[in-house]
């Protein structure tokens, strides 16, 4: 597995090759507009943790039917992080990258600390994934994201199962991180140890990767994906993130079908 990494003055961004499965070919082009809004949470969660477990209840929450319970548009990022590991469990999605970007909202000043579970609304506020109330409280009353820099996209998934993203803009992103990631839309484990044992744990929009393209990059950017997997299970979503503060500033979610 390859992996580059790049630092900047306030972030560090790890871009990885991936694995591969079978794609049918696609080319999309996607132009975000203003109306393409939705409010970005991430979760940091962690399948041996107890109070993981009733988080991942409140998100199931996030998809119909039961989306009613929400104001605005949201999408959901699924991080699940590898540092709270014990009693002989591993979370089998869990990626030390997730953690350190969770440990860079902290350094911004979003948070006053990592833990699971751990949600993140638009790269603004912090607080735990575990109280039901507040999850729907926070998003429902989050900020309008305001667009800056108006951007396209285009993707294409070729019989070489290879995904090749392009993304151009009509004034420089010079103040901004452009993301990507890719997700699956649930995950289902059932752990034999540590405090969940005996549980089925579900989880929605896990983070299998993400790329994070720096201001200049104006590379096509490719990576693989799973083998043994169905393309119709994952989605792509892309998002702007201001450097100085880890602000969201757009959000965009692409179905892979």
């Amino acid at each position: 597995m390859n992996e580059r990494l790049f630092n900047s003055q306030y972030t560090n961004f790890v871009v990885m090759k991936h694995w591969i499965f079978y794609l049918v070919f696609l080319t999309q082009a996607i132009v975000v507009k203003s109306q393409d809004n939705p409010v970005l949470v991430e979760l940091f969660t962690y399948d041996g943790c107890s109070n993981c477990a009733s988080a991942g209840k409140n998100f199931k929450d996030f998809f119909p039917p039961a989306d009613s319970l929400l104001k605005v548009p949201v999408v959901l990022l699924t991080y699940h992080v590898d540092y709270d590991e014990h009693d002989g469990f591993q979370d089998p999605f869990d990626d030390q990258r997730w953690k350190d970007r969770q440990k860079q909202y902290a350094r911004f000043g979003i948070s006053d600390g990592i833990y699971t579970p751990q949600v993140i609304v638009n790269g603004r506020s912090a607080f735990s994934g575990s109280n039901r109330a507040r999850v729907f409280r926070e998003i429902n009353q989050a900020d309008s994201i305001k667009i800056q820099p108006e951007y396209s996209l285009k993707f294409k998934i070729d019989s070489m199962s290879t995904l090749i993203v392009n993304a151009s803009s009509n004034e420089p992103l010079n103040n901004y991180i452009l993301n990507y990631a890719l997700v699956k839309k649930i995950k289902i484990s059932n752990p034999a140890t540590g405090e969940n044992a005996g549980r089925t744990m579900y989880s929605y929009n896990v983070v299998i990767d993400l790329l994070s393209i720096l201001p200049g990059n104006k590379s096509p950017q490719k990576f693989n994906l799973p083998s043994n997997e169905k393309w119709e299970d994952y989605q792509f979503i892309s998002f702007l993130q201001r450097i100085e503060d880890g602000q969201i500033l757009s959000v965009r979610l692409n179905k892979l079908n």
